[in-house]
């Protein structure tokens, strides 16, 4: 597994891309409407660091509970992984429980990706490279 980016909730999006392209962040790409998670994404790079940052696209977001808990901070670490299948197994074998069933990715090209729990580390989101 390899670190892919960390995810950064937000309430706004375009004011945290402004302060963090104010601290040294350029874009990667433009922004991405993803309707499936009913969200917007923006990748930014600051560095060898890759940040996502996903802003729910409205109240109704599955996304916006999460904001509201977490406000405007990293919540999840994205690796990437060559089998989505082969990296589960051994993540269930460690307590990881699946938060629902691997989708594609409009932001990541339509690759797949799956979100985990485990209840020491919070939020893991596995990209199939």
């Amino acid at each position: 597994m390899t670190l892919h980016h960390v995810g950064y909730l937000v309430a706004d999006l375009a004011a945290a891309a402004e302060e963090f392209f104010c601290l040294g962040f350029t874009a990667e790409g433009d922004t991405v409407a993803d309707p499936v998670r009913e969200v917007s994404i923006l990748f930014i790079r600051s560095g060898g660091t890759l940040v996502e940052l996903i802003c729910p696209a409205g109240k109704d977001s599955p996304f916006a509970p999460l904001l509201k808990r977490f406000k405007n901070s990293p919540y999840h670490f994205c690796y990437e992984v060559k089998s989505l299948e082969e990296t589960e197994r051994e993540l269930l074998g460690r307590g990881y429980l699946p938060v629902k069933p691997p989708e594609h990715a409009p932001a990541l090209g339509g690759r797949m990706v799956a979100f985990y729990v485990h209840g020491d580390i919070g939020i893991l989101e596995l990209v199939e490279g």
